[in-house]
């Protein structure tokens, strides 16, 4: 946009215009009164030119003044639009880095649900063993009551025994010397059933210990029960609240896909308000610059436009003199030749003022156009950052929820593992019920073993007894039937301790069963909280990652605040630059009319130069 100054050399001689002293015209008397015309005209004339040029020149200054403030403004626009993009390609990039965060943390979450619900199977499995102990417990106190009940009748018979006994050592009394050898067996017989009592009631004891053992275990089993029942609740509602994160990081992957394109959108529209504001603010320094070297040009003119002016009224001087001779005609032609001369410079001066006018209005009009296009591109730029920031806010209110939903299975875990340890630690110690219980069926055995040696030897005695009533005949009849009714309960203590030799068999095996389910139950559940101790390491991990995605979400939504701001006033910017765009074309349009009204006035005071030399130039 440029045009060649008017750079005309006006160190003239400040008599130029000067007209010679005492000099009449004489050939000048018919076409003096033109001649006046014609002056006065000029001046009236050049008065609106220099009139005219001034209020121009005063336009043009004021364009300029606005046209290096639009620069600068333009500039600032460029620089602020760059950080706008800098923040959206790091909003673009923290985007990406949360929806592939987000996206491993799916997959880490998936797995501990699955383990966790892997937890809840074994859990209830474990129940299940815990009720087959409670079972075999139920077994035990059946079989220790049988031994109970075994045991009373033993007892009962050995009482049975004692007082057959004393009838014998009586039958024996009353045979005198041939039941003496009776008043022995009876006395023995008495002694040993005595012992089978006291046997019995060891026995008796020992079962009540091992009753009492089996209840204490059964209750505690009970109670592990509802622990386990607790625990696997526990692992359920952890494994749920994975399920629902999964489900969630679905959704927030979907959410920041969405932002992450969202943002690139407004990237790509960022970069054309970038392109936009470089275009405007190069056309502005143009412009500014254009517009300056016009008015330094017009500022120029001023000063010729007031030469011609004086020039003007010089000439009028000459024209309204009464002298008549020719040397003051010709000194009015060369005035008028030479004001002509500076009349015509000037015009295409002003000829090149408009065009260069004509230059800076379609600049003005590309400008304003730019303008307008990056008001529209700004204004879509702050609807997208808007969704945008509408979408990362939901994004970190989810990130948020999944935070507090990583702390609650954390914690679960954690309360899983504290309770499992705690059971293990109660199953060892019942495991030492256990093994007192194994001891006392023991002790109960060899216990059962010595009663069954005293029902032998009562047996024998009984059996020595009746060979010895025989013996005596008559007189040992009595004795006979004591004899046979001890052997008879003998008998059948015998067939109730092999009951007792049985129930004890089952009573062991249940025993040894039941240690082996704790044992199996203290295994599962050791290896169990292994595996949620190391679950829960690598959730702390995901929950530690969490946490930072949470801060960069925050960080995020901060962001797209900051650039939704910057880009509401970018959006305000363009719209004034859109305003001022309008006004410095209307500005340009009106300052080209302006220009070529001086030209024509310019063509106009050369027009009347022009008559006025050629009336001086008539006799």
């Amino acid at each position: 946009m440029g045009f060649k100054k008017f750079n005309e050399d006006r160190e003239k001689n400040e008599n130029k215009f000067n007209i010679p002293g005492n000099q009449n015209f004489l050939n000048l008397s018919n076409s003096r009164d033109s001649l006046k015309d014609l002056s006065e005209s000029l001046i009236r004339t050049t008065a609106e030119g220099v009139s005219a040029i001034e209020e121009l020149k005063g336009t043009m200054e004021q364009i300029a003044a606005a046209a290096e403030e639009s620069a600068g403004a333009a500039e600032e626009s460029v620089a602020a639009v760059s950080e706008i993009d800098k923040n959206a390609e790091r909003l673009f990039e923290y985007g990406k880095f949360v929806r592939d965060t987000i996206f491993e943390l799916q997959k880490t979450i998936k797995t501990s649900s699955e383990k966790l619900l892997e937890s809840n199977e074994g859990m209830k499995q474990f129940s299940l063993s815990a009720d087959d102990i409670v079972k075999r417990g139920e077994n035990v106190l059946h079989a220790s009551e049988n031994i109970t009940s075994a045991v009373e009748l033993i007892t009962n018979l050995s009482k049975k025994t004692s007082l057959l006994a004393i009838n014998a050592a009586i039958e024996a009394a009353r045979t005198e010397e041939k039941g003496r050898s009776f008043t022995v067996v009876a006395s023995e017989i008495r002694y040993i059933a005595g012992k089978a009592s006291d046997y019995a009631l060891s026995v008796k004891e020992s079962v009540e210990n091992v009753q009492e053992l089996i209840k204490t275990l059964q209750k505690e089993i009970e109670n592990v029960r509802n622990e386990i029942e607790t625990i696997a609740n526990m692992a359920q509602e952890a494994s749920n609240k994975g399920n629902y994160l999964t489900n969630n990081f679905k959704n927030i992957i979907e959410c920041s896909e969405k932002s992450v394109d969202k943002v690139q959108s407004v990237k790509e529209e960022i970069n054309l308000l970038l392109k936009g504001s470089e275009t405007i603010s190069a056309a502005a320094e143009e412009s500014a610059s254009a517009v300056n070297e016009v008015t330094s040009t017009i500022s120029q003119q001023v000063t010729s436009f007031e030469e011609i002016e004086q020039a003007a009224k010089l000439l009028e001087k000459l024209a309204f003199r009464e002298e008549d001779s020719t040397k003051q005609k010709e000194e009015l032609i060369a005035a008028a030749e030479e004001l002509k001369s500076s009349v015509h410079a000037l015009k295409n001066s002003m000829e090149q003022i408009v065009e260069a006018l004509s230059q800076i209005e379609q600049a003005a009009e590309i400008s304003k156009e730019d303008a307008s296009k990056n008001f529209q591109v700004a204004d879509k730029c702050v609807t997208l950052i808007t969704e945008a920031n509408s979408l990362i806010a939901t994004l970190d209110e989810d990130i948020e929820t999944s935070k507090k939903f990583f702390e609650d299975i954390v914690n679960l875990i954690q309360k899983i593992e504290i309770k499992a340890k705690e059971i293990s630690n109660l199953l060892d110690k019942r495991k030492d019920d256990i093994n007192s219980i194994k001891v006392k069926v023991k002790n109960t055995q060899k216990i059962r073993r010595k009663i069954e040696s005293t029902i032998i030897q009562i047996t024998n005695l009984a059996v020595s007894g009746l060979i010895e009533a025989a013996r005596i005949g008559e007189f040992g009849e009595g004795f006979n039937d004591v004899s046979n009714d001890i052997r008879k309960l003998a008998m059948t203590s015998e067939e109730q301790l092999d009951k007792v030799e049985d129930v004890i068999d089952i009573l062991m095996e249940e025993v040894e069963s039941i240690l082996l389910e704790i044992n199996n139950l203290i295994i599962f559940l050791n290896r169990e909280r292994d595996r949620l101790q190391n679950l829960r390491f690598d959730l702390q991990k995901s929950k530690e990652e969490i946490t930072k995605t949470k801060q960069i979400t925050s960080n995020l939504l901060e962001s797209a605040q900051k650039i939704m701001t910057m880009l509401e006033q970018a959006r305000i910017a363009a719209q004034q630059t859109s305003e001022a765009a309008d006004i410095s074309l209307k500005n340009a349009s009106e300052s080209k009319e302006a220009a070529n009204l001086i030209f024509k006035t310019s063509e106009k005071i050369e027009e009347i130069i022009s008559n006025l030399i050629e009336r001086a130039n008539q006799p």
